[in-house]
Order: structure tokens, then sequence, then C-alpha cells
């Protein structure tokens, strides 16, 4: 069938891919799913659906911990705090565990979505249910004393009156994000931005 693959983590070796893929049923898109594929002998593995994902509610959007033992990912699985959420589960053994909500820290009763996970333990977001500056807003928090911390909006430029969300690093002081905001080419356009010193 037809399918559409989306925003895809790669873990620290390099050899094993989580995808979200939305399949196309009798013409209507399906709910979204993660699967893992594993890069082995010149080629990667068939996609293996990861054990919760469900026909029942969409799951997409993952990044993985440096040390690749924890997926966070959105979901609007039941159980959450409404909208879309960020989810974990952590890798114990070799098998991925349920599902865990990261709770009202960080999720609210808006759409918590596009979570980024940077190797210095901080988790970037976009949400559009914490105060913002309008749309989504990138958001970071961290993990202190076994709870996330409050998330600090990134504040302009970072954010602006439309969507800001996705943010990728190409080191601790570069990347890229996707926004909306005006003076763009048309809807969401990717922006480059650099730390100052």
């Amino acid at each position: 069938g037809e399918a559409s693959d989306g925003s895809i983590a790669v873990d620290a070796t390099g050899n094993t891919m989580f995808i979200t893929r939305v399949e196309k049923v009798k013409g209507k898109n399906s709910q979204g799913k993660i699967y893992t594929s594993t890069y082995a002998n010149g080629k990667w593995s068939d996609l293996v659906a990861m054990p919760w994902n469900s026909d029942d509610y969409t799951i997409g959007q993952p990044t993985l911990s440096l040390d690749g033992t924890t997926l966070y990912f959105t979901s609007d699985m039941p159980g959450g705090q409404g909208g879309k959420d960020i989810w974990m589960s952590k890798n114990e053994g070799g098998t991925w565990g349920s599902p865990v909500n990261l709770g009202t820290a960080v999720n609210t009763a808006g759409d918590e979505m596009f979570p980024t996970s940077t190797d210095g333990g901080k988790l970037y977001f976009a949400s559009n249910g914490h105060p913002g500056m309008g749309g989504l807003d990138l958001f970071s928090t961290s993990m202190e004393g076994g709870s996330w911390s409050a998330p600090k909006n990134l504040m302009s430029p970072m954010n602006s009156g439309g969507d800001d969300f996705a943010i990728t690093f190409l080191s601790t002081d570069s990347g890229f994000i996707s926004s909306s905001r005006e003076g763009g080419q048309g809807s969401d356009d990717i922006y480059m931005f650099v730390k100052p010193p």
C-alpha cells in the first residue's frame, strides 16, 4: 500500500533508525506509527512495528536519548493531558517498555510536539499550551531530581507570533527551526540559527 514516511531518529551508532509512517488505507490516511529498521550487511532490515502502535491513536516524531535507552515521541494516546503529548519509552534488555507520559510539567491540554533530545540531557519541544508568543513556541526542559523542570520559552528571535517548531542542532550553538513567521517564502519555512557568543 501507499505510505508517507515522516520524521526519523537514528541512534548514535547510525545502525538503528526509528521512522514515522502513515499508511494509506482505502485512500485515507491511517494513524501515524513508529517503526524501527536496523542496518546490517550493507542493507536496512524490513520495518518492525513498535509494540504500542495502534489504529486508535497516532504516534510519531521520535527522538532518541544520546545513550539510546530512551525514545521520546508525540502521541494523542489515552492517558495524556489532552491534545498531543510527549511520551517516552525506556529500552530495558532489548525490549521497549510501555509508554510513559512526561506529565503536567511538560504536557498541557494543548499540543506538545516535535521533541528533540540533546546530549546535554535537555529536551526541546514545541507547545501551544504553555504561555508563549503565539501559535506553537519552542521550549526546553530537563530532568532534575527525578522530575522535569518547568519548561523555558526560548523567546524571540527563536519564537515568533507564528508557529515555531521542530528544532534540530548542528552543534551546541547552531541548528535549524521550522516556522510560519512573517517574512518567509510560504506557510512553514526552515530557518538556520547561530547563537551569538
